[in-house]
């Protein structure tokens, strides 16, 4: 069954709602976790793709540069592939750029140049 556009506006913000709780918490590894889950892939409405977007966006800002390795040092490969997806989509608002520069050079450290080709060919998620 279709999930509608009000439905999926409905989830992300409730996700972005649980994700601030858990980085006002210091649960930066759970935000993180909580805000890739089930990306609105399926919505027509590029707004609600856009603000889930930057509710993963705001917990890669939220992690320390010297944190970012050992909060992702365990998640599988589609987990980082995901991660990079939301650092290129972050790269074109601008903001946070210097530490989604970070979060890029410790994914492409940890999963090699193919992040990024994965990344840039799948352009659902984001």
């Amino acid at each position: 069954a279709e999930v509608s556009d009000s439905d999926l506006r409905f989830i992300i913000n409730k996700r972005a709602e649980e994700v601030g709780k858990l980085v006002s918490q210091g649960k930066l590894k759970e935000a993180l976790l909580e805000s890739l889950r089930s990306p609105p892939t399926a919505a027509k409405d590029q707004s609600i793709k856009d603000d889930n977007s930057k509710t993963v966006v705001s917990v890669l800002a939220a992690v320390k540069e010297a944190d970012i390795k050992k909060t992702i040092s365990d998640l599988p490969s589609d987990q980082l592939d995901n991660i990079m997806k939301f650092v290129y989509k972050g790269f074109e608002s601008g903001d946070n750029s210097t530490v989604l520069l970070k979060w890029h050079e410790v994914l492409l450290e940890i999963a090699g140049l193919g992040i990024i080709i994965r990344a840039l060919s799948d352009k659902k998620t984001t």
